[in-house]
């Protein structure tokens, strides 16, 4: 997005993890949240690699952050439905291989009172439709992954103010 922002070694650090294995199929990297004026207030670490299935607990892959090998996974486009990065990168992984992260911070997010990762009702509505229609798991799988993305999502905000009070 325009407000979003990338350091400079952003992409050469993210096609690195390519080199690391044939089975890497998508890359991305941590990336702090910042308010409207410039200022940190969060950041978010994702886990070093993780396939498809990790996905249905939580999108680790920031999208203002991730890259996917087009030539393995051929183009992959966004469906307008709600979170369409989401779906998105769940389609890029569903076929097998895995996503890395470089472990280190290279984009910003710009997050605002009308940001849609603000609106949590939202979002928690949006994942229950990607269970039910897009994975096609059925209700109660639907409602123990959406119960689980509630708990990640408390961890993630848990964990990012803790590293933004020691950064």
């Amino acid at each position: 997005d325009c407000d979003d922002l990338w350091k400079e070694s952003h992409l050469e650090n993210l096609l690195k993890l390519f080199e690391d294995s044939s089975d890497v199929v998508a890359a991305c990297s941590w990336y702090s949240r910042i308010d409207e004026d410039g200022n940190v207030n969060g950041l978010v670490r994702t886990p070093k690699s993780f396939t498809y299935h990790h996905l249905f607990y939580d999108n680790f892959i920031g999208n203002l952050t991730g890259m996917y090998n087009v030539r393995k996974r051929g183009k992959v486009y966004q469906r307008e439905c709600g979170h369409e990065d989401y779906i998105m990168w769940m389609d890029v992984l569903r076929n097998g291989g895995i996503a890395k992260s470089s472990n280190s911070v290279e984009a910003y997010y710009r997050v605002s009172n009308q940001s849609v990762s603000s609106n949590k009702a939202r979002a928690m509505s949006w994942r229950w439709h990607i269970m039910r229609h897009e994975v096609g798991l059925s209700a109660i799988k639907s409602f123990y992954y959406v119960t689980a993305s509630v708990f990640f999502i408390w961890l993630k905000k848990r964990e990012s103010n803790i590293f933004s009070e020691n950064y």
